[in-house]
Formats: C-alpha cells, sequence, structure tokens
C-alpha cells in the first residue's frame, strides 16, 4: 500500500496523553508525535496525514529539484477509462469504448471465445494495484491488451507499468495493435492461437 492510501485509511488523530482520572490519581500515556508539527499520530510513518497534504498542496508546480517524489501513488486503471465511456454495442452485447474494441469483441464472439470485458487483473506482486484488462480469456487465461494510442508520453508511462505488472506476476499476455485490429482474420487469429498452443505446450 502506498503512503497516501495508509495514510487516508489511518486518518485518525490521537491526543497527546489518555488520562483517566481515578479517586485520587491521573495516568498519561505518551503518542508517537508527527515531525512536522509535533501532534500525535498513530500512523506507522513519521508525518500525520494533515501534514503530508499541505506538503502535496504546498508543492511548487515548477521546480529544478531533482529529488524523487514524495509518494508514488498506487496504479489505477479507472482513471484512464472514466474519460472515455462504453457506449458501442458489440455483437454479443458487450458495450466497449472504441471501434477497436468492438472488433476484437465481435471476433471473438464469431469465433466462439469466451471472453470477459474489462475483467480485473489481480497482481500478487501489488494488490493494491487497480489493473484492469481489454480482455480476459477464461478458458485460456489470457489477458488481452488493446494499444491504441501513440505518442502520448502519459499512455506510454501507464503502458509500461501495466506490462511490467504482467510480467512480474507471470501472466499470460497478448499485446494487440492497430495493424492487428485492421485484419482481425488474419493478424488477430495468429497472435491468439499462437499463444493458445504456446500454452498448451508449456503444461
Amino acid at each position: 500500500m502506498c503512503y497516501k492510501c495508509h495514510l487516508e485509511k489511518n486518518n485518525t488523530t490521537v491526543s497527546l496523553s489518555t488520562k483517566t482520572n481515578t479517586a485520587n490519581s491521573t495516568t498519561e500515556t505518551n503518542q508517537k508525535k508527527c515531525k512536522v508539527c509535533a501532534l500525535p499520530t498513530n500512523s506507522k510513518f513519521d508525518i500525520c496525514f494533515k501534514c503530508y497534504s499541505k506538503k502535496q498542496t504546498d508543492a511548487p508546480l515548477n521546480t529544478k529539484d531533482t529529488k524523487k517524489p514524495f509518494i508514488k501513488a498506487c496504479f489505477n486503471d479507472t482513471d484512464f477509462r472514466k474519460f472515455n465511456q462504453a457506449n458501442i454495442q458489440a455483437e454479443d452485447g458487450h458495450y466497449v469504448r472504441s471501434r477497436a474494441e468492438v472488433i476484437i469483441d465481435n471476433w471473438l464472439f464469431r469465433n466462439n471465445y469466451r471472453h470477459i470485458y474489462e475483467k480485473r487483473v489481480i497482481m500478487e506482486s501489488d494488490l493494491d494495484a487497480v489493473v484492469i484488462c481489454d480482455f480476459y480469456l477464461p478458458d485460456n487465461d489470457i489477458y488481452l491488451e488493446f494499444w491504441g494510442l501513440e505518442n502520448d508520453p502519459k499512455y506510454e508511462e501507464r503502458k509500461a507499468q501495466k506490462i511490467k505488472m504482467y510480467n512480474e506476476n507471470k501472466l499470460a499476455r497478448i499485446d494487440l495493435y492497430a495493424t492487428d485490429v485492421d485484419r482481425p482474420d488474419d493478424l488477430l487469429a495468429i497472435k491468439i492461437k499462437k499463444k493458445v498452443k504456446e500454452l498448451e505446450n508449456a503444461k
């Protein structure tokens, strides 16, 4: 879990001392203090959520500081998808997000490949990461990813992160591009059949 998620999950503040009044005595228990504001915090880190949030807000937009970012947020595939609605219907009833995905979905349907559209992928190396594949073939345990954008730095960064996680977790993946979609009965079919055969031979 990244630092931000940990703090949000444990965003509670405890008092500097817990006083227990008895008839003639008071007991005080000291708590861990934030290194910035000196207020108590129950976080396992040495900075409280309030100071962490202020640090992020006050960070200059333009800086020559070459240090690494203060935190690295958890990977979240839904951030990319929320700007592109799934409102195009394929032949099997699935609603997808692009013409390319319609072609892929229709080809899978016509060729009797059971498939799930946009399945959550559990990455054992990072259980907090929200990774969603484009298509999943449950009978073959294969994930399909269509990479439709080019020359987009943010998209390329996201692509590299996803591929790294697939490789780290040793998950079978097929990368599809515009050229494959333009020739579904040729290039797309070959890629899928090759991967299925490869997995069968590996058993």
